[in-house]
């Protein structure tokens, strides 16, 4: 379903004077499919959608922030080490950015026409050195946008040690965190922890957007 993951927080935001922009990335919600290999295609996707900002004249293309869920949450922490042009960024249960942790969801080399092709993305895959290679987590020292992230202690689909390493990772290059853990709750916040996370991301984009020229 098209924005089903987005629209509450989209709607929020809204009401607190952004431009929401949300795109449901290849291969989902009826959007067309493309080349996916290690999730970057949906990476590709969200950086094309921040080029589209100065298409939209009520948009200022100088004050971006990204957000993102768990897989949300990789193509953001992903897109951040790449673009300057984020001026913050928040991570809501963001799956590990350590691609060894997360190989076994690399799916999609059945569906690789050439077989030459879809064996070096399998060994590829299976290669430790070469995931690290493509792991944002060992580049985080080209982040510039401050980031808040937000990790519930019950979280069993993406575990609390990937968040942690994350904002451990951002402390020891120097990088702006902010971390809140919540207690009890799982991959989906739930009640009253699900309106502090908006309003922390709220604050945190009102501060590092609203104030900047």
């Amino acid at each position: 379903m098209p924005g089903s993951d987005t629209w509450r927080p989209a709607d929020y935001l809204a009401r607190r004077g952004y431009i929401t922009l949300a795109p449901d990335f290849r291969g989902w919600a009826g959007s067309d499919s493309g080349p996916d290999f290690f999730r970057m295609g949906l990476v590709i996707d969200a950086l094309n959608l921040i080029s589209s900002v100065p298409s939209i004249p009520q948009a200022d293309p100088e004050r971006i922030g990204i957000w993102g869920h768990s897989m949300g949450g990789g193509v953001t922490t992903r897109a951040i080490v790449i673009d300057p042009r984020i001026r913050a960024a928040v991570l809501y249960a963001p799956v590990s950015a350590d691609l060894v942790n997360a190989r076994r969801g690399f799916g999609g080399f059945r569906s690789i026409e050439d077989p030459l092709l879809a064996r070096a993305y399998m060994d590829a895959r299976s290669d430790p050195e070469f995931m690290r290679q493509v792991s944002p987590i060992y580049y985080v020292h080209y982040v510039t946008a401050p980031l808040q992230i937000h990790q519930g202690t019950a979280d069993t689909t993406t575990p609390p040690a990937w968040a942690q390493a994350i904002q451990e990772a951002l402390i020891a290059a120097g990088k702006e965190v902010e971390y809140f853990e919540y207690p009890g709750q799982g991959h989906a916040f739930q009640g009253q922890a699900w309106t502090l996370f908006l309003q922390r991301m709220a604050g945190f984009f009102d501060r590092h957007l609203k104030g900047s020229r």
